[in-house]
């Protein structure tokens, strides 16, 4: 639900009662929502029209977008082509030889931990490992795992609440960056999440795309918005056919190369 005309942070933060203690959320249009989109609210066409390139701030002025999972079409053409798609992503290469180390700690909730039982702290970072490749590759960003931590995540939140629950019960444990993993049943059809240009993301167990979607979710930390080109793995929607890959032109969506900005944020963090 959203509210027509614009309002200052002052007036945002004297809002109560929505439901969504992170909100209201001013998006990139200047209207007030009192609580974020819900992918089940719009036909998909709609959606991707009208919400999947906006950009959301919430009352404490962090900024995120929403990164919505496939639809049954998109599903069947993905296919297996991510497995593929991972054979060619190289180790090492151009920009490897300067490496950006980043030290990760990885929350996962219970649900996570249920789901993978014993192994969720191998599986989580050979996801990890498989989102840092090409980001290794092209520009030297190492994600190396330093730091596990567990957490119980709310049943009724946002997605972005989830974020905020990882990084209450976990924070960065000592490292320099948090990638929290949850599969918690969050309405809404967000697959993940990240404030853009901070050092926390959150990726949700969804099919076996986990890896594209911690990639996905790193470029916004390394601060790439939605692209509108198919191609490139920071499209709004989970992109296997894309993993590996950030696009090297102009796009009208985001108004970024992708390249280009990794190549200049490489050492944010």
């Amino acid at each position: 639900m959203f509210i027509a005309g614009t309002l200052s942070f002052l007036t945002l933060s004297l809002l109560s009662g929505n439901g969504d203690p992170n909100g209201p959320y001013v998006d990139s249009q200047g209207r007030i929502w009192k609580t974020l989109p819900q992918l089940e609210d719009y036909d998909v066409a709609v959606w991707d029209a009208e919400v999947a390139t906006d950009v959301y701030t919430d009352r404490n002025g962090r900024r995120f977008q929403i990164c919505r999972q496939m639809t049954p079409e998109e599903e069947a053409a993905a296919g297996g082509a991510q497995g593929f798609l991972e054979q060619l992503q190289p180790d090492s290469g151009p920009g490897a030889g300067i490496r950006a180390t980043v030290y990760v700690n990885c929350p996962g909730d219970e649900e996570y931990r249920s789901y993978f039982g014993s192994s969720w702290q191998s599986h989580i970072n050979t996801v990890v490992e498989s989102a840092d490749n090409s980001l290794y590759s092209n520009w030297g960003i190492n994600f190396i795992v330093g730091a596990y931590c567990t957490w119980d995540s709310n049943d009724a939140a946002s997605i972005n609440g989830l974020l905020d629950e990882a990084y209450a019960e976990c924070g960065y444990g000592g490292q320099e960056y948090m990638a929290a993993f949850s599969n918690d049943p969050t309405s809404g059809g967000a697959v993940g999440i990240a404030y853009i240009g901070w050092p926390r993301q959150l990726t949700k167990r969804y099919l076996s795309y986990e890896n594209v979607i911690c990639q996905h979710e790193a470029g916004h930390t390394y601060t790439c918005y939605h692209c509108c080109i198919s191609s490139c793995v920071m499209q709004p929607t989970v992109a296997p056919n894309a993993f590996g890959n950030f696009h090297n032109s102009s796009d009208g969506c985001s108004g970024q190369n992708h390249r280009t900005v990794m190549s200049n944020q490489r050492n944010r963090y």
